[in-house]
């Protein structure tokens, strides 16, 4: 197995976990749908693996959510130390830079650097604000979460969860959009890396 392979291995492992979220996703999206609009469908996909209680099938959206952004940062710790070489002077980033995607506070910026950083070492060119956006909308999610669910405990009755659940609609949205732009990034920054290790090895 050559250098790069690790770091191919997880990105296969991420897509992978990526779309088992986008099908959890999938049918989170169509449920809420049915919740809060009554809306008829025949069957959602995969629909026989997934709980009938919808708070059962927000705990799987979640767990594969989660489970897929630690994937996600086992691939960056992997990047991290294939543009580092061994034996070189230490770089602004390294491997552990993962890290700051659970210091609270550090997390709302820090890991957008880490991406551009190691987007840039990678390819050699900035990201053209492709990551910026990426990272905007996410925040915007996280935020949001917070801000709706307060609203939603101000309103009266069945209103304030036909509130939330709308909002879930929206932000399942964003959140599939941001899903996109990571694997386009996990593609581009892994491509470039596997490809200067495979002509310049070790």
């Amino acid at each position: 197995m050559g250098p790069s392979s690790g770091l191919k291995i997880w990105s296969v492992v991420f897509y992978a976990s990526l779309l088992v979220w986008f099908v959890v996703a999938l049918n989170w999206f169509l449920r809420v749908a049915q919740e809060v609009y009554g809306l008829e469908t025949n069957g959602l996909p995969f629909s026989s693996y997934f709980p009938e209680s919808l708070t059962l099938m927000w705990a799987t959206y979640w767990y594969t959510l989660i489970s897929t952004g630690l994937i996600f940062m086992n691939w960056q710790a992997r990047a991290l130390q294939q543009v580092q070489p061994e034996g070189t002077q230490p770089t602004r980033f390294s491997a552990d830079a993962v890290a700051w995607w659970l210091c609270p506070g550090l997390n709302f910026w820090k890991p957008r650097q880490v991406m551009r950083w190691l987007w840039k070492r990678a390819t050699g060119k900035a990201d053209s604000g492709w990551i910026g956006w990426w990272w905007w909308l996410w925040l915007a999610v996280l935020c949001s979460s917070w801000a709706l669910y307060g609203v939603s405990r101000l309103l009266p009755g069945e209103l304030g969860g036909t509130f939330l659940l709308q909002a879930e609609l929206l932000q399942v949205g964003v959140l599939e959009v941001t899903g996109l732009m990571m694997a386009a990034m996990v593609h581009v920054i892994t491509k470039h890396i596997c490809w200067r290790l495979e002509k310049n090895p070790a």
